[in-house]
């Protein structure tokens, strides 16, 4: 039975052959945990995301981007996190009421819920493109999403 804290989970996973000069693509191996095959032909790499809201991406948005190396992602929000601010910054000094204040915390909470509201979705399409397919999805904690049973999508 799934606790009232339970998550769904998709687990994405990608077989890596080495190229055609004998290395491997290393674009992924931030994202992945490597599970090896035996004679080292194949590397198989699992990547678990959660579905639903994301806190670290509404808290540290372009950071976040950042730090799952989807660059486009990054720069996007970190150019939009800039512009807001110095546009209530503007606003505060050339007219600072508490109505702009409080428009201006209204805003950036609401940039803050787009941005963790559609982060697992642009992680996973970042993952798609670079070759991950989804495997199966799994309800359980995050500490047994790798060792529970799964469905299987196919």
């Amino acid at each position: 039975m799934a606790s009232l804290f339970s998550t769904l989970y998709v687990l994405y996973e990608r077989t890596d052959n080495t190229h055609h000069d004998g290395g491997h693509d290393d674009r992924d191996d931030d994202i992945s945990s490597d599970i090896s095959r035996d004679g080292g032909q194949a590397r198989k790499s699992v990547v678990v995301i959660p579905c639903g809201f994301s806190f670290a991406a509404f808290f540290f948005k372009g950071f976040w981007a950042l730090w799952h190396r989807m660059w486009s992602v990054a720069i996007t929000l970190l150019a939009l996190s800039s512009s807001v601010q110095s546009l209530l910054v503007w606003f505060y000094l050339y007219g600072g009421t508490r109505a702009v204040l409080l428009w201006g915390s209204l805003l950036w909470m609401g940039y803050g819920l787009v941005v963790g509201l559609y982060a697992h979705g642009w992680r996973s399409s970042f993952l798609y493109e670079a070759g991950y397919r989804p495997v199966s999805v799994r309800v359980r904690s995050s500490h047994h999403a790798l060792t529970s049973s799964s469905v299987p999508l196919s």
